[in-house]
């Protein structure tokens, strides 16, 4: 069976008879020519069909929104309810930024197997330490890119203009209000400002620190809290006015990138 986890590591070979190349090896699946394809396509599609459900299909187009984890879908999906946004897109998860590539390629391979145009647009943390695995999203993006379909990539630096998370779009307050919230209020209100001083310029990693400092009994984990964010089920008027600006930039940024003239929002 072929890991749909490490599609890179997929290699076609095709034989020519009408040229003197002979056999040919390529890493570049969606190039290869039909006979050769087709075995593959089946077995990516029946594995793909086992852990994604499809939403309807309006037409040909399917807008997707590839974002690097669990934890940013239920972010972006809990904020867009609290801002009243419509969500316009499939979300689909890589569960780890590098893997994003394959995720891109999955949906490439699908859209040649049943002829459905993919409009891709990829959300991730930035982290400077991941520059090349940036550069081979871009590169993923831009390989089969055509004028009648999206490809783009969306990083929080681009909202943010600084390296972070998904979890830095949230205030400091709310984010450690939402982290005392999962950890049954662990957090001391006298270390609160500790926190926000350490120079990580990530929330999430000034967090790790602290537990591991603190010693306490559990170890930080980001996933726990964006469980909890969910469960809080908070309303806009809940929310503070910085949480709402940055997601409502992200929010517009998506919809450009979609080519949808304006957020819809819900009649409230």
């Amino acid at each position: 069976m072929i890991d749909i986890d490490k599609l890179d590591r997929v290699r076609v070979v095709e034989n020519d008879f009408d040229s003197k190349s002979g056999t040919s090896v390529t890493s570049d699946i969606l190039k290869a020519q039909g006979k050769s394809i087709l075995p593959l396509q089946t077995v990516i599609g029946f594995q793909f069909t086992q852990i994604h459900q499809f939403p309807e299909i309006h037409g040909k187009d399917q807008n997707i929104l590839i974002v690097g984890g669990q934890s940013d879908l239920d972010y972006v999906n809990s904020m867009a309810h609290i801002l009243g946004y419509i969500v316009a897109w499939k979300y689909s998860p890589a569960h780890s930024i590098d893997k994003i590539v394959n995720v891109i390629l999955l949906h490439d391979i699908i859209d040649s197997l049943i002829g459905t145009k993919f409009n891709i647009v990829v959300l991730t943390d930035f982290l400077p330490t991941k520059k090349g695995t940036y550069e081979n999203i871009r590169k993923e993006l831009e390989k089969h890119s055509d004028s009648a379909s999206i490809r783009k990539l969306i990083t929080f630096e681009d909202i943010l203009g600084k390296e972070c998370n998904i979890e830095d779009m949230f205030s400091r307050k709310l984010y450690l209000r939402m982290v005392n919230h999962a950890y049954n209020e662990l957090l001391d209100s006298s270390k609160i400002p500790v926190i926000s001083q350490m120079k990580n310029p990530r929330i999430v990693d000034r967090l790790d620190d602290h537990f591991k400092k603190e010693k306490f009994e559990e170890s930080f984990s980001n996933r726990k809290v964006a469980k909890a964010f969910k469960s809080m089920k908070l309303s806009k008027e809940q929310t503070d006015d910085t949480t709402i600006q940055h997601f409502s930039k992200l929010f517009n940024m998506l919809y450009s990138s979609f080519k949808i003239p304006s957020p819809p929002k819900k009649v409230e």
